[in-house]
């Protein structure tokens, strides 16, 4: 049975031209489901018929064509996270991440206003062309943090 997230990514392969193999869809499709950036490892886990060699080479494809994002914490590994705001903006898929000090969890911190407002300040030098832009909060989550103060 086909679920929502294999609809869309199938409409999103489309969209940028891409071929519909079955291990593009499968790796769209879970990034799309998940609510929080995942680590090469978390997907190989999750997508136990798709090899690694292949993994690496689908995420470095959908980056290029701007479906999905990688974006590397303080323990220098790549998490990778579905562009789920495709912008015809040069800078593309900008919002903010939390980085959790403790459990290394990313969480998605979405399009807010205020830091797109922030975004908008920003001035490269002339004839300098942003590509892309990370934002990462780090510090404690709730559940940890929640842990640090009761200890």
């Amino acid at each position: 049975m086909m679920d929502i997230f294999h609809i869309d990514a199938k409409k999103q392969l489309k969209q940028v031209g891409l071929k519909l193999t079955q291990p593009r869809i499968l790796v769209l499709a879970t990034l799309l489901s998940c609510d929080e950036p995942l680590t090469h490892q978390q997907l190989e886990k999750k997508l136990k018929t798709i090899d690694r060699v292949t993994l690496y080479r689908v995420l470095e494809c959908l980056i290029e064509h701007d479906l999905a994002h990688k974006l590397s914490g303080a323990d220098r590994v790549w998490r990778f996270e579905a562009c789920s705001h495709r912008k015809a903006h040069k800078m593309h898929h900008i919002h903010p991440h939390f980085h959790c000090d403790i459990c290394q969890r990313f969480i998605c911190l979405g399009n807010n206003a205020e830091f797109h407002m922030l975004h908008m300040q920003l001035a490269l030098p002339e004839g300098f062309e942003g590509k892309s832009m990370d934002v990462t909060i780090n510090g404690l989550c709730d559940g940890c943090n929640h842990q640090e103060t009761t200890l």
